[in-house]
């Protein structure tokens, strides 16, 4: 099955290095532009992208399509059954490509432009978009159902606000892409946590090897596929915001041996004990004893935990050292557009809410110029991963927590007051007052964390390690800023080889997977 995704892509024509299209990010993520050139679809036919005036609905009708089930829109999906061995990952060889074929739409010998063919010249004023009341929440197997935090507008009102009358060129975009389950329809703990793994390193794979950032996670954009093999993995999808970077940086770390007595100061300074190893590591990024003894305190605290276990504690506990002498996406030299779309917003970062910089690194009279970075794009995973944990209590289709209906008799206003500061406000300011304090507060989360479903208990340790790990990273720009995803895998890596995991709900897998496949079907 098939999604054929139609949009109004914003256009660049003096810039397209930094602001490529969906299709040309599928062609890198796909293995190079050939893939576009003639695609096996059903049965042996063919579509070729050469004829671009071919029409739009001709080709919706030639193909098992699914509108319901791409981007945003998290009403419907594929019966992905779980293989016998859920640890075994299909290898990228075997997985659907992210695109089968992608047209820019044209009409009457030209592409189907907002400026040249729609407004022809004329301009508009800018004005606060109204923001219109949410309708009732309905079954999400319901058809066309839509999960109403997702239908929030994405909208930024203070860039709306500010912005000149002169609107942005857009042409309509239309891409065919595989269709695949929301990952909020995962079929076990395991195949949750296995799934969000797989999409974080399908986002680090972009990030490192073609410089791309997607900069709108959301869990729309997080979805789970079925490979060749019968396996199930995850992917994020809709690059259609996704900036690239035209150069790189030097990764700020230094690489001179330290003198033993600077090593002595830092380690009276630094208040747990650790080997050497980890005073090296801590000067190499932040070169004065005393912040580099902070570093190191604020590190064991958030990796480790408040009680280490006896003995010194080794760079390998916090860190896994990768080649640092590894080129950085110079994601400073981009500047922004005028009315650009920069995330979904429950799910997006103070930071790129506010665009600035929170949080001054120690040391520094005044906050580093502001980018959106990866750092922010794995915030807005863990924003997905503590929405459902609030919205669903387990496995499966149709599992919106009681409590959050108003006619039900286990409606906790608490929990419903919760998901509304954090994901119902169409407030970019308030939201970004919210999540500036907490990540000045970083204990505070627990507030958040605290109103979890009970199904979700063995995650909360996770997700509180995440979220001081961010902090981390916002605070010292050191190793989990340039190595964020690095970090998360490995929390997440060793989630996954935990007991509690492995067997939490078995059982149930079996009935989730006959409830997806009837979901597919209806």
């Amino acid at each position: 099955t098939y999604a054929l995704k139609r949009y109004w892509r914003p256009t660049h024509p003096d810039d397209s290095s930094v602001y490529p299209t969906e299709r040309d990010i599928y062609e890198l993520l796909d293995g190079g532009p050939d893939v576009f050139e003639e695609e096996s679809l059903h049965d042996g036919e063919t579509y070729d992208t050469s004829d671009d005036s071919q029409d739009a609905d001709e080709l919706e009708e030639s193909h098992d399509t699914d509108e319901t089930s791409q981007g945003g829109d998290e009403g419907s999906d594929n019966a992905c059954e779980e293989p016998d061995d859920p640890a075994e990952q299909p290898e990228a060889s075997e997985r659907p490509r992210h695109a089968l074929a992608a047209h820019d739409i044209s009409v009457n010998g030209g592409f189907d432009r907002t400026l040249e063919l729609i407004r022809r010249g004329l301009t508009g004023e800018s004005h606060k978009k109204p923001i219109e009341p949410l309708g009732p929440l309905i079954n999400e197997s319901d058809p066309d159902a839509e999960n109403r935090v997702d239908r929030v507008s994405t909208t930024d009102l203070k860039i709306l606000r500010d912005a000149p009358g002169e609107p942005a060129d857009r042409c309509h975009t239309q891409v065919l892409m595989p269709v695949g389950i929301p990952i909020k329809m995962f079929a076990s703990l395991f195949e949750f946590l296995r799934c969000l793994r797989d999409c974080i390193l399908d986002h680090k794979d972009a990030h490192d090897r073609f410089r791309v950032l997607h900069r709108d996670i959301s869990g729309g954009n997080l979805l789970i596929f079925k490979a060749l093999d019968g396996t199930t993995f995850g992917r994020v999808i809709d690059y259609d915001h996704a900036k690239r970077a035209g150069s790189t940086i030097r990764i700020p770390i230094s690489h001179k041996s330290h003198p033993q007595s600077l090593l002595r100061r830092t380690r009276k300074m630094t208040p747990v004990a650790v080997n050497e190893d980890v005073l090296t590591v801590a000067l190499n990024w932040v070169d004065k004893p005393w912040y580099a003894a902070e570093y190191i305190g604020s590190a064991v605290k958030a990796i480790v935990g408040n009680s280490p276990a006896k003995g010194s504690v080794k760079a390998a506990q916090l860190w896994n050292l990768p080649d640092q002498t590894r080129r950085w996406p110079n994601w400073l030299e981009r500047k922004p557009r005028t009315v650009e779309h920069t995330g979904t917003l429950p799910y997006m970062s103070a930071e790129v809410i506010a665009s600035e910089t929170v949080i001054t690194p120690p040391g520094q009279t005044e906050a580093p110029p502001f980018a959106h970075q990866a750092i922010h794009d794995l915030e807005s995973f863990l924003w997905v991963l503590v929405r459902i944990c609030l919205t669903r209590k387990g496995a499966g289709v149709d599992m919106y927590r009681d409590e959050l209906k108003e006619d039900a008799k286990e409606y906790d206003p608490e929990l419903a007051a919760v998901l509304e500061q954090y994901f119902g406000t169409r407030s970019p300011p308030s939201l970004q007052i919210k999540k500036m304090f907490l990540m000045h507060q970083p204990t505070k989360f627990d507030v958040v964390i605290n109103h979890f479903h009970p199904y979700f208990n063995p995650l909360k340790g996770l997700v509180r390690q995440w979220w001081h790990i961010l902090i981390l990273g916002y605070k010292y720009r050191a190793y989990e800023f340039f190595n964020i995803h690095q970090c998360i895998v490995r929390l997440l890596d060793d989630a996954l080889k935990d007991s509690t995991i492995l067997d939490y709900d078995k059982e149930g897998e079996a009935r989730v997977m006959a409830e997806r496949r009837k979901h597919e079907q209806k």
